[in-house]
C-alpha cells in the first residue's frame, strides 16, 4: 500500500484511473463510475504540468471539470501545503464544483489505503477542504472576490471562465499568484462569442 501510495504522489493520471469514482448525472442506472482512462486526458494534465498557464475551450461531456476537480483532491492529499483554488461563476458555482466533484471523489476512495481522515470538522464548510496532516487545502471562490488578490496559488482552476465577471481582474491578479515554480493555472470554459476567454482562445492559435 506504502509503494502504490508513492507511485500515484507522482502520478496522477494513474491516481485517478485505478482509485476515483465519479459521477455521472446522465446515467441513470450506473451513474457511479471508475474514471475513464481517455487518453485525451491524460494529454491534457501532461501540458498542464509542463506550462504554467493552459487555456482549454471545452465541450459537453469533455470531462474538463471532472478532471480538474480531481486533480484539485490528488494535490490536497498528496502535495503538502498546496493552495488549490477553483473560482468559478458565482459564489454557488464554485461551492458546486467543491460539494458535487471534490468532496464526492474524496468519499469514494478506497480507504483501505491510508489516505488523511478529513474529519476535523471541515466537512461542514462548504467552501473548502483542508487536509490537516499536510497543511494543503482546496479554496472555492466566486469570480472576482478580494480573496483571489495576495494568493500565492499551486493549482488555479477557473471554471466557465467564459461566463465569469471581472475576467480581467480574476487575470491581473492571477499573474502574481503564480510566480513560484511550481505554480500554475488551468484556465477553462465552454466556448462564448465574443468574451475575453475567446480572445484567449484565439490568440493561443
Amino acid at each position: 500500500m506504502v509503494r502504490k501510495m508513492a507511485e500515484w504522489k507522482d502520478d496522477p493520471f494513474k491516481w485517478m484511473c485505478e482509485q476515483v469514482y465519479t459521477i455521472d448525472e446522465a446515467d441513470s442506472k450506473n451513474p457511479v463510475k471508475l474514471f475513464p482512462k481517455y487518453r485525451y486526458l491524460k494529454e491534457v494534465l501532461d501540458c498542464y504540468f509542463e506550462n504554467k498557464v493552459i487555456v482549454l475551450c471545452k465541450s459537453r461531456r469533455m470531462m474538463a471539470t471532472h478532471l480538474f476537480s480531481t486533480l484539485m483532491v490528488h494535490q490536497l492529499i498528496f502535495r503538502p501545503y498546496s493552495e488549490n483554488v477553483i473560482v468559478s461563476i458565482n459564489e454557488d458555482r464554485a461551492k458546486g464544483v467543491l460539494q458535487r466533484r471534490c468532496k464526492a471523489v474524496y468519499e469514494f476512495l478506497d480507504k483501505r489505503f491510508p489516505y488523511p481522515v478529513l474529519r476535523d470538522g471541515q466537512e461542514l464548510r462548504t467552501d473548502r477542504m483542508s487536509n490537516p496532516y499536510n497543511g494543503a487545502q482546496i479554496t472555492a471562490l466566486p469570480s472576482g472576490s478580494d480573496k483571489c488578490r495576495g494568493l500565492t496559488i499551486t493549482n488555479g482552476f477557473y471554471d466557465e471562465l467564459a461566463f465569469q465577471n471581472n475576467v480581467e481582474l480574476n487575470l491581473k491578479s492571477l499573474k502574481p499568484a503564480l510566480e513560484g515554480d511550481g505554480c500554475r493555472a488551468a484556465l477553462v470554459s465552454t466556448p462564448r462569442f465574443g468574451s475575453k476567454f475567446q480572445d484567449l482562445v484565439q490568440k493561443v492559435h
